[in-house]
C-alpha cells in the first residue's frame, strides 16, 4: 500500500518531543512492506529537504539517528520511498479538486492518485483533521495519525479512521 504522508512528518522529525512518534511509523511502514509517497518538489519534500540542511546543527544524538533510519530506510531507499513526479500524464479530475477543502492539500491527492487509480489502495496520513472531516467522499483516503498508531497495520479494508 503507498502511504502518502504530509508536512506533520518532517515536523516531528525536527520535534525532540515527536521525533518518536515520526519512527515508529517508519518502523511500522517499514515491517509492513508498504511505501511512503512523495511529490518532487512538493511542499513537503522542500520541508524534507530544509531538515536535512538543519540536521548538520542538531546535537541531539538520538535525534540523528531517527533522521539517519528515515535517509537509510526510505530515502535511498526506491523499495521504501517513492518519488512521484508531477507529470502531465496526472490530470486531476473535477469532483477531486472540488471535493479537496484547502488547494494546498491539491498535491497530496495528486501524489495518491496512481495508487488508488491502479491498485485501489492507498492512503494520505495526516495530523490534519479539517482535512478528514471536510474531504467528503475522498475522505475514504484520509487517515488520521492517532488512528495509525493504534490500528496498523489495518485489517482488510479497515482503514477509515
Amino acid at each position: 500500500m503507498d502511504i502518502v504522508v504530509d508536512e506533520w512528518f518532517p515536523e516531528y522529525l525536527r520535534d525532540r518531543e515527536r521525533m518518536h512518534t515520526a519512527l515508529e511509523v517508519m518502523e511500522r511502514i517499514f515491517e509492513k512492506c508498504d511505501s511512503m509517497v512523495i511529490m518532487e518538489n512538493s511542499p513537503l519534500m522542500k520541508k524534507i529537504r530544509q531538515i536535512l540542511k538543519e540536521s548538520n546543527h542538531w546535537s541531539d544524538v538520538r535525534q540523528m539517528e531517527i533522521l539517519r533510519f528515515f535517509i537509510h530506510h526510505f530515502l535511498t531507499n526506491s523499495l521504501k520511498l517513492h518519488l512521484r513526479s508531477k507529470g502531465l500524464s496526472t490530470v486531476i479530475p473535477e469532483d477531486i479538486k472540488k471535493a479537496v477543502p484547502d488547494l494546498k492539500d491539491l498535491y497530496l491527492f495528486e501524489t495518491l492518485l496512481p495508487a488508488i487509480s491502479s491498485e485501489g489502495e492507498g492512503i494520505i496520513l495526516t495530523t490534519d483533521v479539517k482535512l478528514k472531516n471536510n474531504s467528503g467522499p475522498l475522505s475514504k483516503y484520509i487517515v488520521l495519525l492517532d488512528y495509525f498508531l493504534e490500528n496498523y497495520p489495518f485489517e482488510e479494508g479497515d482503514k477509515n479512521g
